[in-house]
């Protein structure tokens, strides 16, 4: 890890780059849709392994979501762009990180989010704009509380000509 400051001492490891530890992942996903409709959701639990005697808590997640097709109504062939009205949930589990096998009070916890979001997409390339609300959170210590995000992706499809 890096022993980057600020003007009140280190930064936590979760502000530094590169903590230099693997974290794998191990999970299942499920996708279901209509053309008006998706469900999509997964399960996936992070083993995270220390570096420089800091390890963070390993982390469990699900996540469940719904995207309704707002616009053309009715669905025509040709359409250009569609247009979906999406929310999604996530409950989060974080375990407790340490610091030369001493567990750190102020960190871990469990915490859910629903994010409700409008996606614009075409063939070729889609917009996600969402926000991420937290509806519980329940973090040990002093561990600083989520307010909300805001998060806006951009999607390019570089196969779709293949598909078309």
């Amino acid at each position: 890890m890096d022993d980057q400051r600020d003007r009140y001492g280190p930064l936590p490891p979760p502000l530094q780059p590169g903590w230099g530890a693997w974290g794998p992942l191990l999970g299942n996903t499920f996708t279901y849709q209509t053309l008006d409709w998706m469900a999509a959701g997964d399960i996936v639990y992070q083993f995270n392994t220390a570096s420089e005697g800091y390890r963070f808590g390993n982390i469990f997640r699900v996540d469940g979501g719904l995207r309704y097709r707002l616009w053309p109504w009715p669905l025509t062939t040709g359409v250009p762009a569609e247009i979906y009205a999406s929310v999604e949930a996530n409950l989060i589990n974080e375990a407790r990180s340490e610091a030369g096998s001493v567990p750190q009070p102020n960190t871990g916890g469990t915490s859910l989010f629903l994010d409700p979001g409008i996606i614009y997409t075409t063939a070729k390339w889609g917009v996600v704009l969402s926000a991420l609300l937290p509806a519980m959170q329940q973090l040990n210590g002093s561990a600083p509380l989520m307010h909300y995000e805001i998060l806006l992706l951009l999607r390019w499809s570089f196969f779709t000509p293949y598909h078309l």
